[in-house]
């Protein structure tokens, strides 16, 4: 920036951005004594003169748009500093960068992702009475202070102004044509730009929604790869799967009003933003304040990690007097009812079915190229994670006492899954001999006599219980299907990690974890009864 430029009612320039067609400054407004932002035309756009005249004309419609949802225009800046247009100075952040940063937790932020979806309908049904943008995506959204309840749409109109003739110069990286930008545009933007209207919007709308309920994912309707094999996808959208399917809190109204926007035919699309608005506000009352309630309902008998049955029947727990652990004592003969409970802690590759299917939170060690290896138990889970995954699973986490019942195979006193000799090297994976997770069928040898492994070292399991240290001396004979409701927020924990001393590994060990703690060491299982 020029000297000649910083001497005028604009000071201070200093530079925050900058896009395909425009570098964006900060700068100083000397008359009004506050900071607003300057978006100043390249070069080589400010050589085009229909350009330059129809960014005038913008300027007069955004003065018009007042909507909370839109970011208007002030005036043109005509100086020594190039030509462009005076913005309000915002804070905050763009939706891209949000939504890279909770890509991975859909489920949990669902309701906000619909809140959003609706404010900027109502921002577009606005601008429509006036204007099209062009170029509606998540880097154009802008959200005030980050936050995702507030977003502002920018650029309103600039696109507009970019001439409609194809340039493969701007073909590349970015997918930006001389109209907008590939990934969002639709077919009639690129095909026929003359017939542009709010439709061709609302197709932008529903590629961007589509992208956002389903963790990222693009439609192949989308046109992201014109560039490359200069083709236009005509795709019914009944071939498209809907965003259901990434994530199953998603109400059916919600998957057909996105899919009904990708329509390749503008007449096949809603005709008005408020039309698609009205349908979203409806489910995001489906939705209430917790989707994962949502997921419970849902049949997933085919999702359920594979198990053992477990019949009912009287079975001791606990351990005689001369055990060194006191919180496991006194051995106690309960009533159990029949139940199943899975042959091995649930896998990564388990667990990630159960992501792509409803878009809940991921673990962060699920992508480790250890921790995350599809064979080797999922970590990194607080007690509630995991109790998301086994209700939509059908099922729940153990009880202390199915755990127990289930490492000891029914066997009234015994020490390990196999036995009561104790775990020596390549047994079972404890006592740090490896020192990670490793897969659930590595120790085939340490399974107990009814196939089921893992019970004794590679990870802590959580179970449903709450923490009593002294829980079994509460317990009397005869007791049936108990599960400790105690106060706070501790959780038992069973079977050792293979960190654990061999001890812990114990098939009547008892120890407990707050329930939010998420460990590299701490995994889970299911059990399926008549109460899930």
């Amino acid at each position: 920036m020029s000297e000649a430029g910083r001497a005028e009612r604009y000071t201070d320039w200093r530079r925050i951005g900058e896009g395909g067609m425009a570098v964006v400054y900060m700068v100083r407004d000397t008359e009004l004594g506050l900071d607003v932002a300057i978006k100043v035309i390249n070069e080589e756009f400010r050589k085009n003169t229909k350009l330059v005249d129809s960014l005038r004309g913008e300027v007069l419609i955004s003065r018009m748009l007042r909507h909370p949802s839109i970011c208007p225009i002030h005036e043109i800046y005509e100086g020594s500093g190039g030509f462009g247009i005076v913005m309000d100075l915002l804070r905050g952040s763009d939706l891209k960068d949000w939504l890279k940063e909770h890509n991975r937790n859909l489920l949990e932020t669902l309701p906000e992702r619909v809140n959003l979806l609706i404010k900027v309908l109502e921002g577009l049904d606005v601008a429509h009475k006036i204007i099209i943008h062009r170029d509606l995506k998540p880097s154009n959204i802008w959200l005030k202070e980050g936050n995702v309840g507030d977003p502002l749409i920018l650029d309103f109109g600039i696109s507009q102004t970019h001439t409609n003739s194809l340039n493969s110069d701007l073909f590349g990286d970015q997918e930006i044509l001389a109209a907008g930008t590939l990934q969002y545009m639709p077919p009639e933007q690129l095909l026929k730009p003359e017939v542009v209207d709010n439709r061709s919007d609302l197709f932008s709308f529903g590629i961007m929604a589509y992208e956002i309920m389903t963790g990222g994912r693009i439609p192949p309707c989308s046109l992201r790869t014109y560039a490359r094999d200069r083709t236009v996808p005509r795709i019914n959208i009944k071939a498209i799967p809907p965003p259901s399917t990434y994530c199953a809190a998603i109400p059916a109204s919600l998957d057909q009003i996105i899919l009904q926007s990708l329509a390749y035919h503008r007449l096949d699309r809603p005709q008005q933003a408020n039309d698609i608005a009205e349908v979203l506000r409806a489910s995001l009352g489906e939705l209430g304040s917790d989707p994962t309630a949502t997921l419970t309902q849902i049949d997933t008998n085919l999702n359920r990690p594979d198990c053992v049955d477990v019949p009912a029947g009287s079975y001791f727990i606990g351990s005689l007097p001369n055990s060194d652990s006191h919180n496991e004592m006194p051995m106690r003969r309960l009533s159990m009812s029949a139940f199943q409970i899975s042959k091995t802690p649930v896998t990564n590759l388990q667990f990630r079915q159960y992501l792509d299917a409803t878009g809940a939170n991921w673990p962060e060690l699920i992508d480790d190229a250890v921790f995350g290896a599809d064979d080797n138990p999922v970590v990194g889970l607080s007690w509630h994670q995991a109790r998301e995954y086994a209700k939509w699973a059908g099922g729940d986490l153990p009880t202390e006492a199915q755990w127990e019942v289930a490492a000891k195979a029914g066997v009234d006193r015994l020490e390990y899954p196999w036995g009561d000799e104790e775990p020596g090297p390549g047994k079972a994976n404890i006592d740090s001999a490896v020192g990670e997770t490793t897969s659930v069928h590595a120790f085939p040898q340490a399974n107990n006599a009814w196939g089921i492994s893992d019970m004794c070292g590679n990870v802590w399991e959580w179970c449903r219980d709450k923490w009593d240290e002294n829980y079994y001396r509460s317990l009397t004979n005869g007791d049936e299907d108990p599960v400790c409701k105690t106060l706070g927020d501790q959780r038992s924990i069973r079977g050792g990690s293979f960190e654990s001393f061999p001890d812990m590994g114990r098939c009547s060990f008892r120890h407990s974890a707050d329930m939010e703690r998420r460990g590299p060491d701490l995994g889970f299982r299911i059990v399926i009864d008549d109460n899930n």
